[in-house]
């Protein structure tokens, strides 16, 4: 992981290249629908949106008059846009966001090869994140003490979790969360959601209405500790972000200060099931370790034997032919 662009410890608003470019907090990011070679960022403290073209490294504003916090539909030269939050690319012509400056999801929108933003439902609170799944059809929408979902063509407007006072795992009727700040689908139903109030990871299958933990919660933010190991053990501190590492068929954490690896595997007992194999916990960057077998670990063992034999042998012909 590295830096492409912007500064790790200052924030602003500068167009340019690379390093020299300033972001405020960054709440959103999708590849660019026109540009594969191109990123759209929203861009939460300078109230627009923002394209970094990833070749150049070049930063330009794209929409919304960074700095005017207004709120209004039109084409990306006129549009207005409050505080963005959160990115979906629903399709070629399509990408979604959440509005918290009035409330109400919205649309990066193509018609006729111009660009607009338009505004697709109207809420009525702020959220902490903003998600979508092509594949179900519905937004998600992170609140404090609840989740919201809405479909695409707003004839289903719900809360999957409501405000509830205990913890417990299982039914979602019963189930309570505190600050939810990011999730990812591990499946169409099955979504997995970062929890900063309880600082640990719920696992939501929709199929079946259960909710399950990975790692246990921990309440007060001046205690906190982390701690490695297996879901029943782990403790995590501020999960903020989640993202699939399809390469490694891991799933990174990132935190505040610590990030942290989940191993896991959904089978089609698990999958039904609010997703039971998801594992263990491992620092970052830990390096992948095959275990070798029994027959490998005796072969090479006969290959270092083998090899000392020769070195040995050599030796002793070269005395030999030295003393003659």
């Amino acid at each position: 992981m590295h830096l492409i662009a912007g500064s790790k410890t200052e924030l602003g608003h500068k167009n340019g290249n690379s390093f020299y470019a300033r972001f405020g907090d960054i709440t959103g990011m999708v590849t660019s629908p026109d540009d594969p070679k191109s990123l759209w960022i929203a861009d939460y403290t300078n109230n627009c949106f923002r394209i970094l073209n990833r070749q150049t490294k070049q930063v330009q504003d794209l929409t919304g008059n960074c700095g005017d916090t207004a709120v209004h539909d039109d084409n990306f030269e006129f549009a207005g846009v409050g505080d963005p939050i959160g990115l979906v690319s629903w399709d070629r012509d399509r990408v979604y966001f959440y509005d918290n400056a009035k409330p109400r999801i919205r649309c990066l929108y193509r018609l006729n090869k111009v660009w607009y933003i338009l505004t697709t439902y109207r809420s009525t609170s702020q959220v902490h994140n903003f998600a979508g799944n092509v594949e179900s059809g519905y937004f998600y929408l992170l609140r404090d003490e609840e989740i919201q979902r809405v479909s695409l063509d707003r004839t289903v407007s719900e809360n999957i979790i409501d405000p509830h006072e205990e913890y417990d795992d299982g039914l979602l009727s019963r189930a309570g969360i505190k600050k939810p700040v990011h999730m990812i689908f591990l499946e169409p139903e099955v979504l997995l959601i970062a929890d900063q109030g309880y600082h640990n990871l719920r696992v939501i299958n929709l199929e079946t209405s259960k909710i399950s933990s990975v790692c246990l919660p921990q309440e007060s933010d001046t205690s906190l500790v982390t701690v490695f190991g297996p879901i029943n053990n782990c403790k995590l501190e501020y999960p903020t972000f989640i993202f699939k590492d399809g390469v490694n068929k891991v799933i990174r954490v990132l935190g505040y200060i610590q990030s942290y690896t989940l191993r896991y595997e959904i089978t089609t007992e698990t999958a039904s099931s609010a997703t039971e194999a998801l594992p263990f916990p491992e620092e970052e960057e830990a390096p992948n370790r095959r275990v070798l077998s029994t027959a490998e670990i005796f072969g090479v063992a006969i290959l270092f034997l083998l090899a000392v034999f020769g070195m040995v042998l050599a030796m002793l012909i070269y005395n030999g032919a030295s003393t003659q």
